[in-house]
């Protein structure tokens, strides 16, 4: 994610199809690029998409974005550079599918 919109919004709107104004919303509380979204908790994403701002983003585009999120994390994590590039609709999909794995194995094992 570019702090440059001209940069970011084709890949905001191809792989996680936030409009404008929702792409302007998360860069002005400071989340100009992945390696900012890395460091983001997921309970402060949660608290983002519940303000008034991003109240018509759909679950879809909010779980593509944690996805990014937690791919970020991934790549930072293993020292190496995040090219939003590498960040696209398989690789969406594939990182979805491992938080949802992840997540419904964890709450089956506490239960």
């Amino acid at each position: 994610m570019e702090a440059n919109e001209e940069d970011q919004n084709p890949f905001i709107d191809t792989v996680i199809g936030f409009t404008p104004a929702f792409t302007n919303f998360i860069i002005e509380q400071g989340i100009m690029d992945a390696q900012i979204l890395a460091r983001v908790d997921d309970t402060t994403i949660t608290e983002t998409f519940a303000k008034q701002q991003l109240r018509n983003v759909t679950v879809v585009m909010e779980m593509k974005f944690r996805a990014l999120g937690y791919w970020a994390q991934i790549v930072l994590a293993s020292n190496g550079p995040i090219d939003l590039e590498d960040f696209n609709q398989d690789t969406a999909n594939r990182v979805q599918l491992e938080m949802s794995t992840s997540t419904t194995l964890r709450e089956t094992r506490i239960a």
